[in-house]
């Protein structure tokens, strides 16, 4: 495949093929406001996790806040700090995200 969105949608294809629902989680919400009240420290990781680095800026910027955002909803709290996936992003995305209130990237 030649991007994340088309490897996904293709995942999400061969799934769908196998009579099975893909969810995109690894852990449940429970499971996540379980550890975040253990004091692990949660940080955003996008919402389908793609390479942030092999998309348009603003598609990317998306991916990161739609994950602070949701993150904001289900455990009670803004964390404003975004693990890269695969460690990719850009200059770019890393000062539209700072405008946007994320501190922390790594």
């Amino acid at each position: 495949c030649s991007s994340d969105l088309e490897a996904m949608a293709g995942i999400d294809a061969l799934v769908a093929s196998c009579g099975a629902e893909s969810t995109g989680q690894v852990l449940s919400w429970d499971e996540l406001r379980g550890l975040g009240g253990q004091g692990v420290a949660l940080a955003a990781h996008t919402r389908s996790h793609p390479r942030l680095d092999q998309l348009p800026v603003e598609r990317a910027a998306l991916e990161v806040i739609g994950s602070i955002d949701d993150l904001e909803r289900e455990l009670g709290h803004r964390t404003p700090t975004v693990a890269f996936p695969g460690g990719g992003y850009t200059a770019e995305l890393v000062d539209r995200l700072r405008a946007r209130g994320v501190v922390l990237g790594f």
